[in-house]
């Protein structure tokens, strides 16, 4: 495994043959299998497939707008909303803009409701 950093995550490759190891992995690494192109988050116990599917299109989007602030929630698609299977960032346009993760990550596992559900969640970079 290879493992370099990325904007405070750190990023793994392996071959999907490999171990995916769990011991001393930051929480919300990622990982990327090279023969399979499929990609992982470290949960903080053990790694999550992506299952957003996003490059291909299988992807949900749902915008909510609260000006100057909006929120991008995506998830698979055909997820419930009150499914916590959606990433959720917030873009603050007060002052230029400043992009921050719901819970302080980007692992699908929150749930998107409705906005006052949206704006009830944690931000952070």
């Amino acid at each position: 495994m290879f493992r370099g950093p990325v904007d405070r995550e750190f990023v793994y490759f392996c071959l999907s043959s490999d171990v995916k190891r769990t011991a001393n992995i930051e929480p919300y690494s990622v990982l990327y299998e090279t023969d399979t192109g499929k990609k992982y988050y470290f949960d903080g116990g053990d790694w999550k497939e992506d299952l957003s599917s996003e490059a291909e299109g299988n992807i949900d989007i749902v915008l909510y707008d609260n000006d100057p602030v909006f929120y991008v929630c995506k998830a698979p698609i055909g997820s419930s909303l009150s499914a916590a299977v959606w990433q959720i960032a917030k873009l603050d346009t007060t002052s230029g803009l400043i992009k921050q993760w719901c819970d302080g990550n980007a692992l699908y596992d929150n749930t998107a409701t409705d906005l006052s559900t949206v704006m009830g969640h944690t931000y952070s970079f």
